[in-house]
């Protein structure tokens, strides 16, 4: 193609009297049509090349890519212990949580069991405090004596007043 190429142009270069119009103007057409067939091909060939230039400025960067990825992925992965550390530390916090408030639950119970119990007692104590006031004003009248035996002051505080349960 070259040499025919060359050819022609030798042949526009020498100067002659001799204008051959229908064979030059036939081996223009066959020209035209080869340079239009090249230009074709000339610009799938730069089409191509604008397709492999991408590919290897992709394939150069894919290494820095690479490199970028496994960062991130040692990130996630420091990222991901931390977070697993701070929710056994909540876990842990819960179940500290649960076992207090149980416990407090636990005491709450205990303390209005005692509440209770000490009402009963202060109950008793009054029903205790009221015989004895009845008991005092009845043994009034009784003489006092020295002698445990006989019924006097004495011997009435030394029994027990009777349950009224």
């Amino acid at each position: 193609m070259e040499t025919q190429l060359a050819a022609l142009m030798a042949n526009f270069d020498k100067p002659t009297g001799e204008v051959r119009s229908n064979s030059v103007c036939l081996r223009c057409r066959e020209l035209q049509g080869e340079v239009d067939m090249l230009s074709t091909q000339n610009q799938s060939l730069l089409n191509e090349i604008s397709n492999i230039k991408e590919f290897f400025f992709a394939k150069r960067n894919e290494s820095l890519y690479l490199k970028k990825i496994k960062g991130y992925e040692g990130e996630i992965e420091a990222l991901t212990c931390k977070l697993n550390e701070k929710l056994q530390i909540i876990n842990l916090a819960h179940d500290i949580l649960s076992e207090k408030t149980k416990e407090i639950s636990e005491k709450c119970k205990e303390l209005s069991d005692a509440q209770l119990k000490i009402f009963e007692l202060e109950k008793k104590m009054s029903q205790f405090k009221d015989s004895t006031l009845v008991m005092k004003h009845m043994m009034g009248g009784l003489k006092k004596s020295n002698d445990k035996t006989s019924v006097g002051f004495h011997g009435f505080n030394e029994v027990p007043p009777p349950d009224k349960s």
